[in-house]
Order: C-alpha cells, then structure tokens, then sequence
C-alpha cells in the first residue's frame, strides 16, 4: 500500500521470474486502500494510517530482502549440474512461506486502518474502492 500520496513503481518487483510480495501500488495491500486521501482524515487519523504504512513497508522491504535470497539459491540449484526436484520444491516453499507472510501483512495492515476509519469513511472507502461499474473485486 502506498503512502498517502506516494506514487510510481514498486520497489518490491525484483528480477527472477516472481513479482515479490506483489501488488501494483508497490505493497501489495490487500483491498484497495489507494482512495484514503479522498476521506477527509482528522489528523491523528492521518498519523495513525502513516504509522501503520511504515511499519509494512519495513516489514514487506525485509520480506523483499529475504525473498531476493532465497531467489538466489533457487537459481543456484537450478543452475547446478545435478538438479534435486526435492530440494527445489522446499526452495519453492520457503518462497512460498515469504509471499504468504507478506500477504498476512497486508490484511493485517488493511484491517488496522479501517479500525481507525469512522463507520461513514468505511462506507466511503468502499464507494470509492470499487471498480467502474460497481462490480465488487
């Protein structure tokens, strides 16, 4: 999830065949929290949404660094002159168990910031979160 404000790239795409710990807006936030600058946030409000923010962003930036380490020995295996399907699978998995924590960082995330919301700036994030259309995601 982004900063309010915050914009371009993600910082989380590293090369080696998987977007790591995902999500276009460069921290994979489950649900869309993009339209938060558009509530009208009281100020501790805003300071509690950055404070949440930072504290995912140093837990997906160390998720990243660990997820890039673990890439690195998935294509040193690979790139071994015997190849072990089953040491490979676990690789896979540790890589699996990374993504999964990063996922649960981002509900976790999602879930603190809307407890911070007033029951009308629920309902709103809601409006403004759905797709043209009005199809839910």
């Amino acid at each position: 999830m982004a900063m309010i404000g915050r914009s371009g790239p993600s910082p989380m795409h590293r090369p080696g065949g998987m977007d790591t710990l995902g999500g276009s807006d460069g921290f994979g936030m489950a649900g869309n929290l993009a339209p938060l600058g558009m509530l009208a946030l009281s100020a501790d409000q805003r300071a509690g949404i950055n404070k949440i923010q930072e504290e995912l962003c140093k837990k997906k930036l160390d998720l990243a660094d660990q997820l890039a380490g673990n890439q690195a020995e998935l294509r040193a295996l690979y790139a071994a002159d015997s190849r072990d399907a089953k040491t490979i699978d676990r690789q896979y998995e540790k890589l699996f168990a990374l993504n999964r924590k990063a996922i649960e960082a981002d509900v976790d995330a999602a879930d603190r910031i809307e407890a911070l919301l007033s029951p009308e700036q629920r309902d709103r994030l809601k409006q403004l979160s759905q797709p043209p259309g009005g199809a839910a995601p």
